[in-house]
């Protein structure tokens, strides 16, 4: 799916309900490509996503574009601009979902969570592989710009925070959480009282040796 960049290839979708509150849905769809598009949701309350990719998609590609939702707090109910899950209870689900992702050039705007990468099971051996995030944007999330959770040779690679002041003492431009064998490099951060990055139990789960 192929735009212009441009506000005459805008995807917005301003949510009414619990379960009306996407912007775009990809369930169990593989080789699946966005570029140069911007996708919002506008939705002032309630769960809602920019991007919610699950149920097995695979081969994902996302390119020259920007996802955006809402910045607020969890009070309002967490919103995404771009998250990948699996499970029907959604962010919660298993490890089968999204592998092969690559996220290119792309702009992360706003969302309690930027870019939400969830795998679901302290089973390393089945968690997603090879997702790749590489010379994007992130600013004006709430809390995370992007949260990892178990991944298994995770890129992120090239990208910039820029984070917003949302009042929040400990905000995180990166939440690296149980992550094995990644690259997490040459990145920049513009931080404006919080964490840039935090890494936590990387490796811990990790079954392969050398």
């Amino acid at each position: 799916i192929r735009g212009d960049g441009t506000a005459d290839t805008k995807v917005h979708f301003a949510a009414s309900s619990s379960t009306h509150n996407y912007s775009v849905v990809h369930i169990q769809s593989d080789y699946i490509t966005l570029d140069s598009l911007i996708i919002e949701n506008t939705a002032s309350s309630g769960y809602n996503y920019g991007v919610k990719v699950n149920k097995g998609a695979h081969h994902f590609h996302g390119t020259n574009s920007t996802f955006k939702s809402r910045n607020n707090g969890y009070s309002s109910g967490y919103s995404y601009s771009f998250a990948t899950s699996d499970g029907t209870t959604f962010p919660s689900g298993d490890p089968t979902n999204a592998n092969n992702f690559l996220i290119d050039n792309c702009v992360f705007d706003g969302g309690y969570y930027g870019a939400y990468f969830y795998g679901g099971s302290s089973s390393s051996g089945t968690w997603p592989s090879n997702n790749t995030i590489t010379n994007c944007t992130f600013q004006n999330w709430y809390y995370y710009g992007v949260y990892t959770y178990y991944q298994n040779n995770m890129t992120i690679d090239r990208n910039t925070w820029n984070a917003a002041n949302t009042g929040l003492q400990y905000d995180y431009s990166a939440m690296i959480y149980y992550t094995n064998n990644s690259t997490f490099t040459n990145n920049v951060f513009n931080e404006t009282g919080g964490y840039a990055m935090r890494f936590y139990y990387c490796n811990y789960y990790n079954t392969v040796s050398g």
